[in-house]
């Protein structure tokens, strides 16, 4: 017998299934918790090394590489990927989705501290993080990365205008960061004596 045809022979029966499924539909979607931010558990962790005052070469060369080869065995990891500026490193492990993250972050813990001593002493404090900023827990729904022939570097404000203003203006976004390069900024650095000498206050 068919499914049409059962409809058709006991449609009480039939009803009842329908209406049934019908009520257990409404009660999910009402009780449906919404958010605008949804909370994703990705299976992915952030190594950040502050390296102040150097180059992005020398992070690559003195901090990352060396963290890349001690990390690149840990169990499960899918992917891994950097980025490196003048002030920091940064290591993007990404792992086989289901993977305990607790045991992973124990392991990629374990295997840096193996390997601090033989990076600069200048570095600052190494932090482990599932989010790209460890002072939070906003994590990036969307990534994406720019490869030019020219170097980005010294581009941030050509790519806050192009790339970073129009993603924000688009409905849903609630943010965007672009991370690899830094504004530009014009340090000054008084020499007191001769302020005094001169009768400058520059708390006036």
């Amino acid at each position: 017998m068919t499914l049409p045809e059962l409809a058709i022979r006991r449609p009480v029966a039939t009803l009842t299934v329908i209406i049934s499924l019908v009520v257990l539909g409404s009660v999910a979607l009402v009780r449906l918790p919404l958010g605008f931010m949804p909370e994703v558990e990705r299976p992915v962790l952030f190594v950040q090394v502050p390296f102040p005052n150097s180059t992005p070469e020398q992070t690559e060369r003195l901090i990352v590489r060396p963290i890349e080869e001690v990390l690149g065995s840990v169990k499960g990891v899918t992917s891994m990927r950097s980025n490196c500026d003048a002030n920091n490193g940064r290591i993007n492990l990404v792992f086989s989705w289901g993977h305990e993250m607790s045991l992973a972050r124990a392991e990629v813990l374990e295997r840096v501290d193996r390997i601090r001593g033989e990076l600069p002493d200048t570095i600052g404090d190494i932090t482990i993080s599932g989010s790209w900023d460890s002072r939070d827990e906003e994590q990036p729904v969307l990534e994406g990365r720019l490869s030019s022939n020219l170097d980005l570097s010294e581009s941030y404000d050509l790519l806050e205008r192009k790339i970073v203003r129009p993603l924000e203006r688009i409905d849903g976004v609630a943010s965007v960061r672009l991370d690899g390069v830094n504004p530009k900024e014009v340090r000054i650095n008084l020499r007191l004596q001769d302020l005094e000498a001169h009768g400058v206050d520059v708390r006036s």
